[in-house]
């Protein structure tokens, strides 16, 4: 199955486009996700979607197994074409992350410095 192209769109990804990703892959039925969708509609907090997803503890139509938020955060990196990098709290180096940018330009940009191994950064959005 062909890649599709997420990672021109510039927006926060919705419920209903994560939604709609998983549906095309054949991991949750159209049922499941009007259902969920319908639920979700006036919620009005910033839950990201796949926390949404998660939550629901479905099982994945393709590979039988249930969905958690590190396998759908996993799924959707490969679909999108992004690396995923898991992120350990134990194992951050704040000290050397925060002499990349301070804390009020991450919370503005909604980043988090990772690492800095030698000239280049680690950061995840």
């Amino acid at each position: 199955m062909a890649k599709t192209n997420y990672s021109d769109n510039k927006n926060q990804l919705s419920l209903g486009e994560f939604l709609l990703m998983l549906v095309n892959a054949g991991k949750v039925s159209k049922v499941q996700a009007k259902t969920l969708y319908k639920d979700r509609k006036l919620d009005s907090s910033n839950l990201h979607p796949i926390i949404i997803v998660a939550e629901q503890k479905w099982q994945d139509l393709v590979t039988g197994k249930a969905m958690n938020a590190d396998s759908l955060s996993r799924w959707l990196a490969t679909e999108s074409g992004h690396a995923f990098y898991h992120i350990d709290p134990l194992k951050l180096d704040f000290s050397s992350a925060s002499q990349m940018v301070s804390k009020a330009y991450a919370q503005r940009l909604k980043i988090m410095p990772i690492s800095i191994i030698g000239d280049e950064a680690v950061v995840a959005t």
